[in-house]
């Protein structure tokens, strides 16, 4: 394992020392969609996402929104978005 000061140059040499800890998550992060609402037909056009995302022990750093408008197991997903 390899550690490196990524804020401060001037902290990398033999005086000084780093603690790295590594956990296991063991909680699902929970999304939900707020709009549309499940199982909600939409008309064609532009729809605005609306979601909550939670992970109570490590939490959420980033989103994506994918699509995919043909076969939905044999192509491939498209990126919307992310956050």
């Amino acid at each position: 394992m390899k550690v490196r000061a990524w804020e401060n140059q001037s902290l990398v040499g033999e005086n000084h020392f780093f603690t790295l800890g590594l956990y296991e998550d063991n909680i699902d992060p929970m999304v939900f969609f707020i709009h549309p609402e499940d199982s909600c037909y939409l008309l064609p056009g532009t729809v605005t996402l609306s979601i909550s995302a939670d992970d109570s022990e490590s939490g959420i750093s980033k989103l994506q929104f994918l699509a995919d408008f043909e076969d939905w197991q044999n192509s491939d997903w498209i990126i919307l978005e992310y956050d």
